[in-house]
């Protein structure tokens, strides 16, 4: 309930290049959302970046998708450092 009726509450600040959910990095203007959920501690999520990295950036480049990197802490669970919150905090600067 707010303290002021009627008083309006101030949007979140969402960082440039962010969905407007604020839950993803956008990359590119293509027609077609290709989502990517990745936490930057995963070694799986590693080895997918690296394979579909060429892919990814030509389809950009040509403007056939939009790319929406959706940094995940799922890992920092068995982390006493939070790195994947962290990395993915940083990711969208």
């Amino acid at each position: 309930m707010d303290a002021h009726p009627g008083s309006v509450t101030p949007p979140v600040p969402v960082p440039r290049g962010s969905t407007p959910s604020g839950d993803g990095v956008v990359v590119g203007t293509g027609q077609v959302d290709v989502d990517v959920y990745i936490d930057f501690q995963c070694p799986f999520c590693k080895q997918f970046e690296l394979m579909s990295r060429p892919t990814l950036d030509r389809l950009v480049a040509e403007r056939a998708i939009r790319l929406i990197y959706h940094p995940m802490n799922f890992l920092d669970a068995v982390s006493d450092t939070a790195y994947s919150t962290r990395a993915g905090a940083a990711s969208a600067g």
